[in-house]
């Protein structure tokens, strides 16, 4: 993600899966400078409590798995 974020992160999106992955992710994500780079890029959360923890409003958009499942985040992945 670091390297996504730092050359293109107007064609990145992160997956995430957890509430704790996301904060981990914002915290690794802050850690490495990268945070005015989150307005370009798109989080891909497993539910709406892990888009909530990935601070919604630092990104370019927020895309909600329709249920809790593999196959429902690779779907979003071609929305």
């Amino acid at each position: 993600a670091r390297l996504a974020l730092s050359a293109e992160p107007e064609n990145c999106a992160v997956g995430l899966f957890s509430p704790r992955s996301a904060a981990l992710f914002i915290a690794q994500i802050r850690r490495a400078g990268l945070e005015d780079r989150l307005p370009c890029a798109t989080v891909l959360a497993f539910s709406g409590a892990v888009a909530a923890a990935a601070q919604p409003e630092r990104w370019r958009a927020v895309k909600i798995a329709a249920e809790r499942s593999p196959s429902a985040m690779a779907a979003l992945v071609g929305a």
